[in-house]
């Protein structure tokens, strides 16, 4: 399959736990030709599914007896979900699910999705436990050194945000960016439920009661895509015709909307506010300045 690293993972967990709720016995070295990836990447992947009983001995691995038949396709339904790909397949049914997952069925697929960050495991581990115990956390971001009640890791345009609160106020953090994370083990919170539901319901990252409203123009070429997806976070459509349209977007995280201004060059265009149009340009200007 001409998949990217995200999507090959997710198969193979996916097809891994499958088979070994069926009581199949595996072996490591068989699973990494079938993948065609090393026997380490394997190791990796049962590492992943530490959360099983995965029983292992002589390079085979398989699911304790007591354990097998619990994981059933709810959960791998749930597992799409949860990776954000469902809407990739038309359904989700049983049957679809089986030769989804089997390797001699699902070469007719070729999925090319946006990158993904590369993220250190020790860091995002610790900071869900964190979130799942509520302790607070500390860490320092952009030089400062910051303590943070972690309320949620959140997955957006291939980079994962925390989001937590600081003195009283929801912030975003983007994970790349926090360093010498630890957690204050003595330090519980008890999370805001309102916040809570706000934050789940809340279709995009970066929540404040303060948003920036940005006017751009799309061109026709782009517009049926941002008509058809709403790409932008709070999208409305000001006024169109075949030439393009004009929509409104509003954001309290500049570089929300900055990053997908971004990857519509040259079929969008900032009308307003100036300083969002200054600070594209320094973006655009540090990039070629690269090549000079």
């Amino acid at each position: 399959m001409g998949v990217k690293e995200h999507d090959k993972l997710a198969m193979r967990l996916a097809y891994t736990i499958s088979r070994l709720n069926n009581g199949e016995y595996l072996s490591i070295a068989e699973l990494a030709e079938e993948f065609k990836v090393d026997t380490r990447t394997i190791q990796r992947d049962i590492q992943r599914l530490s959360f099983l009983p995965i029983e292992k001995k002589d390079g085979v691995i398989s699911l304790a007896s007591y354990a097998l038949g619990s994981v059933s396709f709810e959960n791998l339904r749930d597992f799409l979900k949860l990776c954000g790909i469902e809407d990739l397949f038309p359904t989700l049914e049983s049957k679809a699910l089986q030769d989804l997952l089997n390797p001699a069925l699902n070469t007719s697929l070729l999925i090319q999705p946006v990158s993904f960050e590369k993220i250190q495991a020790r860091e995002f581990e610790e900071l869900q436990v964190a979130i799942l115990e509520h302790k607070v956390v500390g860490f320092h971001y952009h030089q400062k050194k910051r303590k943070i009640e972690p309320y949620k890791l959140k997955h957006y345009l291939g980079r994962w945000y925390l989001l937590g609160v600081e003195e009283g106020k929801i912030k975003t953090f983007a994970l790349e960016k926090i360093k010498n994370l630890i957690t204050y083990t003595q330090e519980d919170f008890t999370p805001d439920k309102t916040l809570l539901q706000e934050i789940e319901k809340n279709q995009f990252n970066f929540l404040s009661k303060e948003k920036n409203e940005i006017i751009l123009f799309i061109d026709s070429y782009a517009m049926p895509y941002f008509e058809k997806r709403k790409i932008l976070p709070n999208q409305k459509i000001l006024s169109k015709d075949e030439g393009g349209m004009e929509v409104s977007t509003q954001s309290s995280y500049d570089e929300e909307v900055l990053r997908i201004i971004q990857q519509w060059i040259p079929h969008i265009f900032i009308l307003s506010p100036d300083s969002l149009k200054e600070r594209l340009r320094e973006k655009m200007e540090g990039y070629l300045g690269m090549w000079e």
